[in-house]
């Protein structure tokens, strides 16, 4: 690493040592790194999954509708690849669908195209009062279920599979609770569940407590990326940088990092706005989106247009950006105008 570098790495906290390449037989599988997590070593084993398409998605907000959703294809079949390498696809596979966001993962498209068989669950939790990025609030706690469909939940032991964007964790509890309660009355038993996407460190503990004492045997985890930490709001999930929120808030400069390969580290430091949410509003992203009861467009320009104002918040703070990291949020800037004009 170059010495600008390292004393960014050093600044903002990252935790390379966690992170090895994962092998099997002998033979690395491409882009995964086992995370060397201190937690529940006996019931979660934590991935991180890197390549080129999930970079884009995680480094530019740009990148929306037909490109986003080939990026989130490529990076799903990898991913379907290095869990079949690891043996962890099995028979009695239920795909749970976390609605709106989750089916923009395509992780079950993957999963069809490359010959394996599901059985497909429904579920639309969605918070009482608004909440968007700011989830520190008490009424987050509030969810009511506006859609579910558990119909062809089968009998017997299930792996389930559950793709979603995880800040807190709290819309994934609230979904497989409401699952463990569908299989005590049909006669369902939980096996191992595979959780898959941009994933906290912080909601990864959580949902990790929970889905023990529900009765799960295993976790499986693959984060898209790195594993972040949680800035101040508790939604926002930078890779590294500066806590906006908290900054906005008090005007108090804090860096965050992540667990994260120092390779891809080095590559994202050019092409990624410290301090930016990752996945910023995935579903807002996608060209179509279903609520269980209709399919909707993804409102693109707003994300857009709320990306841009992060990125100009960003680059008044005071000393945050070395000049480099300047000229990859002008350009960033500079591409979101691009797609807004050619999406008006």
């Amino acid at each position: 690493m170059s010495i600008a570098a390292d004393e960014l790495a050093e600044l903002y906290g990252m935790r390379f040592e966690l992170v090895r390449p994962a092998v099997v037989d002998g033979k690395r599988i491409p882009g995964l790194y086992i995370v060397d997590l201190e937690f529940k070593r006996d019931f979660l084993r934590q991935y991180v999954l890197v390549c080129a398409a999930a970079l884009k998605v995680a480094a530019h907000p740009h990148i929306v509708l037909d490109e986003f959703h080939e990026s989130m294809k490529e990076t799903a079949r990898l991913a379907v690849d290095a869990l079949r390498r690891l043996g962890t696809i099995g028979e009695n596979i239920v795909f749970y669908h976390i609605l709106r966001a989750a089916p923009g993962y395509h992780l079950h498209d993957a999963l069809r195209e490359k010959g394996f068989r599901f059985k497909e669950v429904f579920i639309r939790p969605q918070y009482v009062v608004s909440s968007y990025a700011d989830h520190t609030s008490q009424v987050v706690e509030d969810f009511r279920i506006t859609f579910e469909d558990f119909s062809k939940l089968p009998r017997g032991k299930i792996d389930v599979f559950k793709p979603d964007t995880e800040a807190t964790g709290r819309t994934a509890l609230v979904s497989l609770e409401r699952l463990r309660m569908e299989c005590e009355s049909k006669d369902c038993a939980l096996g191992r569940l595979v959780l898959y996407g941009y994933i906290s460190e912080d909601s990864l503990k959580e949902i990790s407590r929970r889905a023990d004492l529900m009765g799960f045997e295993e976790i499986i985890s693959i984060a898209l990326v790195d594993l972040p930490k949680l800035a101040s709001n508790n939604y926002d999930m930078p890779a590294f940088g500066p806590d906006l929120a908290l900054w906005r808030k008090e005007e108090r400069l804090k860096y965050l990092g992540s667990i994260m390969d120092r390779r891809t580290f080095e590559r994202m430091l050019t092409e990624y706005v410290p301090g930016m949410d990752q996945p910023g509003d995935f579903s807002e992203r996608q060209k179509l989106i279903y609520n269980g009861h209709r399919w909707t467009r993804g409102d693109v320009l707003w994300h857009l247009r709320r990306c841009e104002e992060e990125i100009r918040n960003i680059m008044e703070i005071p000393g945050c950006l070395r000049d480099f990291q300047k000229k990859a949020a002008e350009r960033e800037i500079r591409n979101i105008y691009k797609v807004m004009e050619a999406i008006r």
